[in-house]
Parts: structure tokens; sequence; C-alpha cells
């Protein structure tokens, strides 16, 4: 029997600073700055939430 490890990532330190720097930003540069600076160091959780969001139909 296989069994699969999961890990948990605590993201939310780094989303505290994306937010920070870019919260007074319009919503195109802060969906910009959050796949290309705040996600960038997951790659993985990046795909698996535009996969979501496309999955959703959600144009974000």
């Amino acid at each position: 029997m296989k069994t699969s490890q999961l890990e948990i990532i605590d993201t939310f330190p780094a989303y505290l600073q994306y937010w920070e720097k870019c919260r007074d930003l319009s919503l195109d540069e802060q969906i910009d700055r959050w796949a290309q600076d705040y996600l960038s160091p997951w790659p993985e959780l990046l795909a698996k939430q535009i996969e979501d969001y496309h999955k959703q139909n959600v144009d974000w």
C-alpha cells in the first residue's frame, strides 16, 4: 500500500508582506504581483490555484 505525505505550507507571513506592498495598487497590478512576487516561491501552489479558477470559470 502506497501512502502519500501531506506537506502544510504556511504562506500567511509572505501574504502579509505582499499585501502591505500591494493593497493600494489596482486590481490588475495586485493580481500580477500576487503571481510574480507572493506565490513565486511555490509555483505548484500557483498552478493549482489557477487551475481551480479555470474549473470554476472564474476570470480573475
